[in-house]
């Protein structure tokens, strides 16, 4: 077993690299986009979903670094697990890089609609309407996975699931107003954050 920085040191490492990847997105819609929105649902219960994401990913694993809180529900290290949560911490950062560069202009921070904002049904999208969150999902996994210590590594998906349970049913209702039946047709043929089975 690794002291308990070379675990947080993995989890806010990728915690940086996909906000590097994110940059380049965020810098653009700074620049260009946010004098087009349109509707923007980012409010009260927004920001409380996002900072109880914020807890599970970033503060919890730093008290349990920090301090004996969690040490009752340590669990024993297997190299097997923290190899298989690498593996997935990557792969959900290639899906993370993909979804932003399938959505490129059309991307936003939160559940916004733009002036110019049309329905990306192609790369990624082709497969599953909310790509973001299968990528979220998957960082989450990687942290129960490489963290040895039960309520620690799932934190991270505790407070995800509380998010995509309350925001799917938003974002779909927005973008049904925004598409209509366009979006009716598309929702019928993908998945949500999985590939449907045919």
């Amino acid at each position: 077993m690794f002291p308990k920085w070379v675990y947080l040191t993995f989890v806010l490492g990728f915690n940086v690299v996909q906000k590097l990847l994110r940059l380049p997105y965020e810098m653009r819609f700074k620049k260009q986009l946010k004098d087009t929105v349109k509707v923007n649902q980012y409010d009260v219960l927004e920001k409380v979903l996002l900072y109880g994401l914020s807890i599970g990913l970033l503060f919890i694993p730093l008290a349990w670094t920090l301090t004996q809180w969690f040490m009752f529900s340590e669990r024993t290290y297997s190299e097997v697990l923290f190899i298989c949560g690498i593996i997935v911490m990557i792969l959900s950062l290639g899906l993370f890089w993909k979804t932003h560069h399938d959505l490129a202009d059309n991307w936003s921070p939160t559940l916004m609609v733009m002036e110019d904002h049309r329905l990306i049904t192609t790369g990624i999208y082709k497969k599953i309407r909310h790509p973001m969150y299968t990528a979220e999902l998957l960082f989450c996994v990687a942290q129960l996975l490489i963290i040895p210590n039960w309520l620690v590594g799932a934190s991270s998906l505790f407070f995800f699931l509380i998010l995509i349970i309350v925001r799917i049913p938003r974002e779909e209702a927005l973008m049904i107003a925004e598409f209509g039946d366009e979006y009716l047709q598309y929702q019928s043929v993908t998945g949500g954050i999985f590939p449907k089975i045919k």
